[in-house]
């Protein structure tokens, strides 16, 4: 497992093959105020307040540091990535794209302002998942131009998103909300959890919905 210690500055993998007595097998100093993490393939990528920094873990426990980029002044809410691209939720700026085919060179290809970013994204093939109060759809097709697809106003505002097989998964301040996604210039209401505390988190695998909130954990058969 890799953790991220953005106080003291850490990235740790730590062996869990035996659960009940984790061992860390790695420790390095990392940029200042790591807020985020994603693996994708043989890459780790860590945000940090101005912008991230890759790692190769093809080689496990000890993980090599690659390329890195930099926002200049902004801090990164959210990294995620898919495929050949890391895509950023940057303050005050919005949906950044950055091209990592290279590792050791990454280059940013595109981006869309949005006025006031939200901390969470979600990718999905084509799209870009943005709940932001709404859920904003941004088709990604072309890298170097993110484009607004469609909007889906949810019943509560939406904190958090989830998406996959054309369906949407939002965790709203009202509860979960599922929506069609197949036409995502016009993503409509498909069924829904209420709950009156919200949620705050959203994660889907296979039929169940992992929601957290005020009221810890719900499990949730979709």
């Amino acid at each position: 497992i890799y953790i991220i210690d953005g106080f003291n500055k850490n990235f740790d993998v730590v062996d869990i093959s035996s659960p009940s007595a984790p061992e860390r097998k790695y420790s390095a100093a990392i940029t200042c105020c790591a807020d985020d993490i994603d693996i994708n393939g043989n890459y780790v990528y860590i945000a940090n307040w101005y912008g991230f920094d890759i790692y190769d873990i093809s080689t496990p426990p000890t993980p090599q540091p690659k390329g890195s980029y930099s926002t200049v002044t902004k801090n990164v809410y959210e990294i995620k990535s898919y495929l050949d691209y890391v895509y950023l939720m940057v303050e005050q700026k919005g949906l950044r794209v950055i091209d990592v085919s290279d590792p050791d060179n990454p280059v940013k290809t595109g981006g869309a302002d949005i006025s006031e970013p939200p901390e969470h994204i979600f990718p999905g093939g084509d799209y870009i998942y943005v709940p932001n109060g709404t859920l904003d759809i941004y088709d990604v097709t072309d890298p170097a131009s993110p484009s607004l697809a469609g909007t889906y106003i949810p019943i509560y505002g939406a904190n958090h998103a989830w998406a996959g097989n054309n369906r949407g998964y939002l965790a709203t301040s009202g509860g979960l909300e599922i929506i069609d996604l197949s036409d995502p210039a016009s993503p409509s209401y498909s069924s829904g959890y209420g709950n009156s505390s919200g949620y705050y988190r959203v994660f889907v695998k296979d039929d169940f919905a992992y929601m957290t909130g005020e009221n810890g954990l719900h499990v949730i058969d979709i």
